[in-house]
């Protein structure tokens, strides 16, 4: 199963991003909807594994004091 989400940016907002939005490899700006997909993707995939990696470390914080 899959799931869509769907951003509707302003003419305004989409030029924010264009002007002030770095695509995470290499710090090069976003100039396409697709570059600006697969960077959000990135930054979410980002966000989760930070998050996991978070809560193994909390999980395995006091394994040591048995």
């Amino acid at each position: 199963m899959s799931v869509t989400v769907t951003v509707e940016l302003t003419d305004g907002q989409w030029a924010l991003v264009l002007e002030h939005y770095k695509n995470s490899v290499g710090d090069a700006p976003v100039t396409t909807v697709e570059e600006f997909q697969a960077a959000l993707m990135q930054e979410i995939g980002r966000t989760i594994r930070k998050q996991a990696d978070r809560k193994a470390r909390e999980g395995t914080q006091n394994v040591f004091n048995v």
